[in-house]
């Protein structure tokens, strides 16, 4: 995990600003969770919080740490990818 990330664009910034994935951020800090756990900790939908995982994911804000086949289904556990995110100061 990156100290900083720089959010080099208007969407960046927006895609991080949502108050659900600015929660799912800082919820999950430094150890690493699935979506159940997210959605335990923050009284939200599994499936709201699979949707705003993608989202951070795509672009970049989140990643992967590891996996696990629980049943058949492959559960993944997300870090962010810096411990901060600062907008570039040229936006």
């Amino acid at each position: 995990m990156k100290e900083v990330h720089i959010l080099n664009s208007l969407e960046e910034i927006n895609i991080v600003s949502d108050p659900l994935r600015l929660k799912i951020i800082m919820t999950l800090g430094t150890s690493p969770k699935n979506a159940q756990d997210l959605s335990d900790a923050l009284g939200v939908s599994r499936s709201k919080i699979h949707y705003h995982l993608k989202i951070l994911e795509q672009n970049k804000i989140i990643e992967v740490v590891d996996t696990e086949l629980i049943n058949g289904i492959t559960q993944k556990y997300f870090l962010p990818v810096a411990k901060a995110f600062i907008p570039n100061s040229e936006i």
